[in-house]
Formats: C-alpha cells, sequence, structure tokens
C-alpha cells in the first residue's frame, strides 16, 4: 500500500488535475487547473475573478494536492477575517476531506490537518500573523484567501517566510 501511495503522490507532484480528478474526485473547471500548474511554475500566483468562481474551493483542493505530492510539506491559510478562514478556506476542506476517492487521512480539527511531523495544513488568523515569523522548509505554501481584505502587515511575515526560496 505505501508503495501505491508513493506512486500516486509522484504522478500527481506535477500533474494537478490528475490529482483533482483521480485522488479527490472532483471534475475541475480549466481555471481551476490553471492555478496549480501556476504555482508550480510560479514563486507567486494571483487568482483575480468574481464572487463564487471557486476559488476558494480551489484553494482548499490544492491545500490536499501540496500536502499529498510533498513530503515534508506545510500549507499555511489565512483569510481576512477568522469567520472566513473558518467558513470558507476550512469549510471547503472539511467538505472536500471526507468526499475524496482515496481516504485523505490525517487528524483534521477546525484549522488544522496534520499528516505528521513537519507534514500538515495550518490556518492562521489575520491576529496571529506575526507568529509565523521564522517558520519556513522545502516544501512551504502559503495561501491567501481574498487578499484583497488581508493588511499588509499580516502579509509581510507570510512573504518574509517564504524568502528562503521556499
Amino acid at each position: 500500500m505505501e508503495k501505491l501511495a508513493q506512486a500516486a503522490a509522484e504522478r500527481g507532484r506535477n500533474d494537478p488535475e490528475w490529482f483533482f480528478r483521480s485522488i479527490l474526485g472532483i471534475e475541475p473547471w480549466e481555471k481551476q487547473v490553471e492555478i496549480p500548474r501556476a504555482i508550480l511554475d510560479h514563486e507567486k500566483t494571483l487568482v483575480h475573478s468574481c464572487v463564487a468562481s471557486g476559488k476558494t474551493y480551489t484553494a482548499s483542493a490544492i491545500m490536499a494536492w501540496w500536502l499529498l505530492t510533498r513530503y515534508p510539506a506545510r500549507v499555511f491559510t489565512i483569510a481576512p477575517t477568522e469567520r472566513q478562514h473558518k467558513i470558507n478556506v476550512w469549510g471547503e476542506f472539511n467538505r472536500l476531506h471526507p468526499a475524496s476517492l482515496v481516504p485523505l487521512g490525517g487528524d483534521l480539527v477546525t484549522l488544522s490537518w496534520k499528516l505528521g511531523e513537519n507534514w500538515y495544513a495550518k490556518g492562521f488568523s489575520p491576529k496571529d500573523g506575526l507568529s509565523v515569523f521564522g517558520i519556513h522548509g522545502p516544501h512551504d505554501l502559503v495561501l491567501f484567501d481574498d487578499a484583497q481584505g488581508i493588511t499588509a502587515r499580516v502579509i509581510d511575515p507570510f512573504q518574509n517566510a517564504s524568502a528562503g526560496g521556499t
């Protein structure tokens, strides 16, 4: 079983569309595939679009894709308000996790999904933005949801964490 998981991780690492369809069981539309592909190709990816276009749902799928195809890996999420964070980003993930074609495993709690040591996703509230200073690793991904509503005071520590090239 471990070899199968490793093969799936290797297959999905550079093919997020395959991962979305074969592991998560979702049928992404073109833009939902473009976003993770852009993450592979660029240090920063910005997604501009209208309300209710699937950006937040895609972010939750990206969280699963990133963690399950890299080790060690971490995903840090943040939104303008804690309420938005719990309801939107993590709300979508809490629906996606049990509906996945392949069991995703890990310990899933309110704003955290832990798969192992240095292998997890964590949601930060805007007031906790400064607590990210000093956190950086080989496969870290930061996801801002509705970034236009997040102040520079909160964004700066996350950008600082990525200064090491992660």
